[in-house]
C-alpha cells in the first residue's frame, strides 16, 4: 500500500512544476543569447540574474534567502532580488519563446496566439512559484 503522506509532502515541496521551470529557463537562455547576438547591451542584466534562477532551480529559493541571511543584509534586499529574478525569468522566457516562434517557417502565425498566451500563463505561474519562497525560515 502506498504511503499518501509521503507523496503529498513531496508534492508540496515546490510551488511550481520543475518541467515548466526548466523549459522556461531554456527559453530564457535562448532569449538572452538572442539579445547578445543582436549586439544590444540589454543582455547584461538578464545574464546576471539567470545564475540566480539556476541556483533557485537546483537548490530552491531558500538557498537565496539563507545567503542573504548569513551575509546579514536586510530582508528587503533578498525580496528585491527574488522579485527581479522572477520578473527577469518571465520576460526572458517570453522573449525566447517569441523569438523561437518567429523563426518557424509559417506564413500565418495568428493561430499561434492562443497557445502562446496559455504557455505564457504557465511560465508566469512558474516564475511566481520559483520566487515566492516556500518553506522560508
Amino acid at each position: 500500500m502506498r504511503n499518501n503522506r509521503t507523496f503529498n509532502n513531496r508534492n508540496r515541496k515546490y510551488g511550481y512544476s520543475l518541467i515548466t521551470a526548466w523549459f522556461g529557463f531554456a527559453f530564457s537562455i535562448y532569449g538572452v543569447l538572442n539579445i547578445y547576438i543582436y549586439t544590444s547591451y540589454v543582455w547584461i542584466a538578464p545574464s546576471v540574474i539567470l545564475p540566480v534562477i539556476l541556483i533557485i532551480l537546483i537548490k530552491g529559493s531558500t538557498s537565496i534567502y539563507k545567503l542573504f541571511y548569513e551575509s546579514k543584509l536586510p530582508d528587503n534586499y533578498s525580496r528585491l532580488v527574488m522579485v527581479l529574478s522572477g520578473l527577469t525569468y518571465f520576460i526572458c522566457s517570453t522573449y525566447g519563446l517569441i523569438c523561437l516562434l518567429n523563426i518557424l517557417p509559417i506564413n500565418d502565425k495568428s493561430f499561434l496566439l492562443l497557445p502562446l498566451i496559455s504557455i505564457l500563463l504557465v511560465f508566469g505561474g512558474s516564475a511566481i512559484g520559483l520566487t515566492k519562497g516556500i518553506g522560508k525560515n
